[in-house]
């Protein structure tokens, strides 16, 4: 199974990739602050009510609008690439193992389709999987981005959030200064809608590794 190590390559590069655009977009946040900083001077020189009211609208969307859009995509492309991936290798196994039948037939959908695909004909335990509960987490966190835009009140799996977000699931255990208290990459900010996913760029960031080594140990458990 030469395309396997392929496949584990491909993987990490991509993934490596992301989690640098991760970051370098992140980064550009900073940029922006400081170009708008500079603009309150330049145009109204001398008018600190007007620099006021000006950056109470530039500052809202620097510190909220943009952090949450950014991250929020982020998240659901680190699944989209996952779930791509994973579908290109039951594709490719059921190519070359002549199965008889393809993932896309099973019930189900996205990640845990093509993982079910992969359990059921090759006998992996997913459950003994590195990452898997990382992976299972960004299935919810995506999911309620997508679904409800964040707020967790409002999502139909709203218990299984918030035991994910609050004993920290969405990290390894290794991570622990990084799951809770002021530190945590994942916190439920309390709003007028009721409470919703604010998530620090670390966490995409993070992930990306995760979704990585992830794929890297499902595919070397197939070749035992």
């Amino acid at each position: 199974m030469q395309y396997l190590q392929k496949f584990i390559t491909e993987s990490h590069r991509e993934f490596q990739a992301l989690a640098d655009t991760v970051w370098k977009l992140n980064c550009s946040i900073d940029d922006l602050y400081e170009e708008e900083k500079a603009k309150l001077a330049a145009y109204f020189p001398s008018n600190k009510e007007l620099q006021a009211l000006r950056w109470r609208h530039e500052g809202y969307i620097l510190e909220q609008v943009i952090p949450k859009a950014l991250n929020y995509s982020l998240i659901v492309f680190v699944h989209i690439e996952l779930e791509t991936r994973l579908m290109k290798l039951c594709n490719y196994l059921h190519e070359s193992e002549k199965l008889p039948i393809k993932a896309k037939e099973l019930n189900g959908q996205g990640v845990t389709k093509y993982l079910k695909y992969i359990e059921s004909f090759f006998g992996a335990n997913i459950n003994k999987i590195d990452e898997i509960e990382d992976i299972l987490s960004l299935g919810q966190i995506r999911n309620c981005i997508v679904h409800t835009n964040g707020f967790v009140n409002l999502s139909s799996n709203s218990a299984a959030l918030n035991k994910i977000i609050n004993q920290g699931k969405y990290l390894t255990k290794d991570k622990i200064d990084l799951r809770s208290g002021e530190q945590a990459l994942i916190k439920l900010e309390t709003t007028d809608d009721g409470e919703r996913l604010k998530i620090d760029f670390h966490y995409p960031f993070i992930l990306c590794g995760y979704a990585s080594r992830f794929l890297e140990s499902l595919v070397r458990s197939l070749k035992k």
